[in-house]
C-alpha cells in the first residue's frame, strides 16, 4: 500500500475537491430543473431524519472499515452486511 491514495497527505484535498464537485453538480441540476427551496420550518424535521438514517449509514462504515483494517475480507463483509441489516431491520 505504498502508493495508496489513503496514505497520501493530499487525501483531504482530494476528498474536499470531490465533495465540492458533487455539490456544484447538485446545485446546477437543482437550478436547471427549478427544484423548490426548503422552507425553514421543514428543516426542523432534519434531526429526526438524520437519526433514522444513522443505522443504515453505519453499515457503510462497518463494511469499509472492516475491509481496510483487515478484520474481514470483502466476501465476509457482504455476509456481515446482510446480518447487520437484518438485525437493524427489526
Amino acid at each position: 500500500m505504498g502508493n495508496s491514495p489513503l496514505n497520501s497527505s493530499t487525501f483531504g484535498v482530494q476528498f474536499t475537491l470531490w465533495a465540492l464537485g458533487i455539490m456544484l453538480v447538485a446545485f446546477i441540476v437543482a437550478k436547471k430543473n427549478k427544484y423548490p427551496v426548503v422552507e425553514k420550518g421543514q428543516m426542523a424535521h432534519a434531526g429526526k431524519i438524520i437519526k433514522e438514517a444513522i443505522p443504515s449509514l453505519l453499515l457503510i462504515v462497518i463494511i469499509i472499515g472492516g475491509i481496510l483494517t483487515g478484520i474481514f475480507t470483502a466476501v465476509e463483509a457482504s455476509a456481515i452486511a446482510v446480518i447487520y441489516k437484518w438485525v437493524i431491520r427489526f
